[in-house]
């Protein structure tokens, strides 16, 4: 991570453009960013360490005023006075998402230090099926702008460019900066942002015709982007750099990115009540953790930490989040533990996000598996706009295809004989077909869910 040429700081003094002297937010911001270069090549234990540090903090706070709090962290023996070990950590109870729902604003603090700014309470989207509140504070806030900042800076992205936006939430917009954080510190491009349920076509036009340099979206949307200017053409700009959030990225749509967009996908794990979780390294396609700001476990089925290689349950620690602190929290995700990164930093490795539970497909043998589906693997047999598998029970899928008529049998028949392939089990298929299959919240598309 390096502050380029192209993104000297903006000054704040009158006068004085070089070298600039920031303003006091920017300062702020720029002062942990250069400590983040530091703390991205410490090793494992010396971060294990940092975060038991922090955590005593923020324990010995809870303890102190927060009778939930005081109660959950008395019964493992914790105590203000006593270092607090891994060991004892890892004592603590699991919170599952279901758990944290049920105590509502109960698991809101009620004393917080006023230095940490105002609170602010949001909702996830309910992508689940059940929507969480959380709560935030200012300082939790300010770290995102940090991890923003950071994850900018290792893709080299030239906040002189101009920026595209299309994200759920987002309103319809011209915009003469990036806004923040970027020019907080730095002088930026344009940006133009539109909300992620724009029509496809419109937002074809208006990316067209805004020509950006960098574009931000979900994996869904972007692959409906890529697969419409590979049917209509038209593009014609140059983008140099393309992040994604919210979902799980495919091979097959970084492979779409280059083929349409000649521009690399960067993708980036975060949850709205948790802020980032991991940033892609800038070397490779796996990601690393953001262990100045989150404890992050895989675990397996046994709540024994997993080894590279193997799949767990990734169960989250907010380091200073002391509005809604969550303690060893089971986000609902599964993620593959990586090895350590020959990129030379010390930050852990996730080598795959693997998705949310939901997204399981079980044999009747109970073993559990991630299915992927390839379009090039079945697009060949039909014009299928859409497909998402949904497993009913342990030995059926119902096929659910959006096209344009019904397909014929011996269609069916070959499509059926390719989603076993895929599938790695003779599945009982049932095709059922509509006009157009639904997003979930936020613009989110899951190609397969199992309601088991």
């Amino acid at each position: 991570m390096t502050l380029l040429a192209f993104n000297t700081p903006i000054s704040g003094m009158p006068g004085m453009s070089w070298p600039a002297m920031p303003s006091m937010e920017a300062s702020t911001l720029l002062s942990v960013l250069y400590q983040l270069q530091q703390t991205d090549r410490l090793d494992p234990a010396q971060l294990e360490s940092l975060q038991m540090q922090q955590l005593h903090g923020l324990f010995s706070h809870l303890f102190q005023h927060e009778p939930v709090y005081h109660a959950r962290l008395t019964e493992v023996g914790f105590s203000p006075t006593k270092t607090l070990t891994p060991e004892l950590f890892r004592s603590l109870p699991i919170l599952s998402r279901a758990e944290l729902q049920d105590m509502g604003e109960k698991a809101f603090c009620v004393n917080i230090p006023p230095e940490h700014g105002h609170v602010r309470k949001g909702m996830t989207s309910g992508s689940t099926g059940r929507a969480l509140t959380y709560a935030k504070t200012g300082l939790a806030d300010f770290l995102w702008n940090v991890i923003t900042l950071r994850e900018a800076l290792l893709a080299d992205w030239n906040f002189r460019g101009k920026l595209a936006v299309c994200r759920a939430g987002s309103k319809d917009g011209e915009h003469s900066s990036w806004g923040r954080p970027e020019n907080i510190i730095f002088e930026t491009g344009k940006a133009s942002i539109r909300n992620i349920r724009t029509d496809l076509k419109d937002q074809a036009r208006w990316l067209s015709a805004f020509g950006p340099d960098y574009l931000i979206t979900n994996p869904t949307n972007l692959k409906a982007l890529c697969e419409w200017y590979s049917t209509h053409g038209g593009w014609e700009s140059q983008l140099k750099g393309i992040r994604t959030l919210g979902e799980v990225v495919s091979p097959e749509l970084r492979e779409m990115c280059q083929t349409v967009f000649n521009a690399d996908l960067r993708d980036m794990y975060s949850a709205a009540e948790i802020g980032y979780i991991a940033l892609q390294c800038p070397e490779h396609l796996h990601y690393h953790i953001m262990s100045e700001f989150v404890l992050v476990e895989v675990l397996d089925e046994d709540g024994m930490a997993c080894n590279p290689g193997e799949i767990g349950k990734v169960v989250i620690t907010s380091l200073h989040n002391f509005a809604m602190p969550l303690i060893r929290y089971s986000i609902g995700d599964y993620a593959e533990v990586g090895e350590p990164c020959p990129c030379g930093r010390g930050l852990p490795v996730l080598k795959k996000i693997m998705g949310r539970s939901r997204n399981l497909l079980t044999f009747p043998d109970g073993k559990k598996w991630w299915p992927t589906l390839p379009p090039k693997k079945y697009l060949h047999i039909a014009p299928i706009r859409q497909m998402q598998l949904v497993q009913k029970s342990l030995e059926t899928i119902e096929v659910r295809l959006a096209v344009d008529a019904p397909l014929k049998s011996d269609q069916e028949e070959a499509l059926t004989e390719a989603l076993r392939n895929m599938l790695k089990y003779p599945f009982n298929l049932l095709f059922t077909y509509y006009p157009e299959l639904e997003y979930g919240p936020n613009h989110k598309f899951d190609d397969f869910i199992s309601e088991i």
